[in-house]
């Protein structure tokens, strides 16, 4: 994971690393135009609940995807998306989260428009080229 490097979608779209200084810099930059979305399932870390008060504090969103046992950091989100994680295995799975992630990109992307379909397409082009894919 790193910090500061575009997505693909849009220019203003960061990746962030949970640890180190560089994470810190970047949430006293948080504004009220921003969006803070957080992945937080059982065995919840700390340091989400954290990020969601300053995405709060400093007047942005924040979009939290957990399960039906709800992350603390869902107390600060103004958007809670769960899905269920039991399985037939012991492990948690997280299939229901990634399907509900994929689904979220479809529709940002058509909402997008073009302009995002291209720069995917552009990112792709890139990323196979470098033999990232």
């Amino acid at each position: 994971m790193q910090c500061g490097v575009p997505a693909a979608y849009d220019a203003d779209l960061y990746w962030l690393d949970s640890s180190g200084s560089t994470l810190e810099r970047f949430l006293t930059q948080l504004a009220r135009r921003d969006v803070t979305v957080l992945f937080d399932y059982r065995r919840y870390e700390p340091d989400k609940t954290v990020i969601a008060e300053l995405a709060r504090e400093r007047g942005g969103k924040v979009i939290v995807f957990t399960e039906p046992w709800l992350s603390p950091a869902a107390a600060h989100a103004d958007v809670v998306l769960t899905t269920q994680v039991t399985s037939s295995s012991p492990y948690d799975s997280l299939t229901p989260a990634l399907a509900l992630v994929e689904s979220l990109v479809a529709a940002v992307l058509v909402r997008i428009g073009d302009e995002g379909h291209e720069r995917m397409k552009l990112s792709e082009a890139v990323a196979r080229r470098t033999g990232l894919i």
